[in-house]
C-alpha cells in the first residue's frame, strides 16, 4: 500500500531548505533561486522537461528494470 501525500506541515521544512540553499549559492557566488520555484519552473510543461519524460523509457532499453 502506498502512502497517501501528506501537504501539512512541509512549508516550515521548504523554508528551511530555501534559506540553506540560498546561503549556499550566495557562498558559491551564485545567482540566488529557490528550490520550489526551480522545481515549479523544471515542471511547468513537457518542453520543461528537457526530455526528462523519456527517461523511464529509454532506461528500461538499457535493461534497467524499473518498478
Amino acid at each position: 500500500m502506498r502512502k497517501p501525500y501528506q501537504r501539512d506541515g512541509h512549508a516550515p521544512a521548504v523554508a528551511r531548505y530555501n534559506a540553506a540553499l540560498a546561503a549556499f549559492q550566495r557562498a558559491q557566488s551564485m545567482p540566488v533561486e529557490s528550490w520550489n520555484g526551480k522545481v515549479a519552473e523544471r515542471t511547468r510543461s513537457p518542453e520543461a522537461l528537457g526530455g526528462r519524460q523519456h527517461l523511464r523509457h529509454v532506461l528500461g532499453r538499457l535493461g534497467f528494470a524499473l518498478r
